[in-house]
């Protein structure tokens, strides 16, 4: 999985925002004239002095279908552990409609329904849909099932991630129900240091001998690659010091505490679009059985 991460090019995405202007013609009537112009577009009411004062048109189409709420899907399968799930399509529906919502872009809900649909038993995807839709009560729907789900390897992980990000509160309620794996806990230490370098929140975690792999995304095969094995203590000494480097430079520490997903003894952050500058974290694995860190990916952007 690290090795499909490497990329020949550092992708940068540039959201653009499109502002439409909306022209609006006055016609100057003579002085102490209160005729409405005929137009359709609004009714003219007599201004003071005589002049009239057109009133605002009504909206068009497109905004009032915005202003109505969000688009509600009603064919929305139920959720269930299906047989014959293709787990890699599904993944890669999910990936391509996480993209299209941080752009913004109006395939998302679709993207989104498809991946709920090639697999009706997967938390991530449920959440997911939720997230473009947008809709409270619909949330609650997608996501309740997912909070006494005794077959959903992807369930407890969809939840806490929504306790993070600007949900309404009564679904990081119910969120916050199922509570987190020791080793995402765990994992959740060590993206906090590495985006803020304090120490002491890793350190019981980085006690024995650590695996450090750094893969340089613009570089061709391994080159640009590190792999060293390191005392936990010293690679918390060093990676603290390289932090606090990128913050003297009004920089921030590594790029982490996205969404989270573990399996066995691994954490991963997916990671989007990469960015010059800016190092990502995107794997922790443990010790099986414990919570004590055996290896740290990140990804450098070049």
């Amino acid at each position: 999985m690290v090795r499909d991460m490497k990329r020949t090019a550092t992708k940068v995405v540039a959201l653009a925002a499109i502002l439409g202007a909306v022209a609006c013609k006055k016609e100057s009537k003579p002085s102490g004239t209160a005729t409405a112009a005929g137009t359709g577009t609004g009714t003219a009411t007599a201004a003071p002095g005589g002049s009239v004062a057109p009133t605002p048109p009504p909206l068009d189409a497109a905004i009032a279908i915005d202003a109505a709420g969000p688009t509600i899907p009603t064919d929305v399968p139920p959720f269930a552990r299906t047989a014959g799930v293709d787990a890699t399509a599904m993944r890669d529906l999910l990936d391509r409609a996480q993209s299209a919502l941080d752009n913004g872009d109006d395939y998302a809900l679709e993207l989104a329904m498809n991946a709920v649909k090639a697999d009706p038993g997967s938390g991530a995807a449920r959440a997911l849909l939720a997230e473009v839709v947008g809709d409270e009560a619909f949330s609650l729907a997608q996501l309740s099932p997912l909070t006494t789900a005794t077959d959903c390897a992807d369930c407890a992980d969809a939840l806490r991630n929504l306790t993070k990000g600007e949900w309404p509160a009564s679904v990081t309620a119910l969120a916050a129900k199922v509570p987190p794996s020791q080793i995402r806990l765990a994992a959740e230490a060590v993206t906090t240091f590495l985006g803020d370098g304090d120490a002491a929140k890793v350190a019981p975690y980085m006690k024995g001998k650590v695996v450090f792999h750094s893969i340089c995304s613009v570089c061709d095969g391994d080159d640009g690659d590190e792999t060293k094995k390191l005392a936990g203590p010293a690679l918390v000494t060093r990676l603290a010091k390289q932090i606090a480097q990128a913050q003297s430079e009004g920089m921030g520490g590594f790029v982490a505490g996205g969404p989270m997903f573990c399996t066995k003894d691994c954490c991963e952050e997916p990671i989007g679009s990469l960015a010059h500058s800016h190092i990502f974290f995107q794997q922790v694995c443990f010790v099986p059985g414990t919570t004590t860190v055996r290896s740290l990916t990140v990804v450098d952007g070049g």
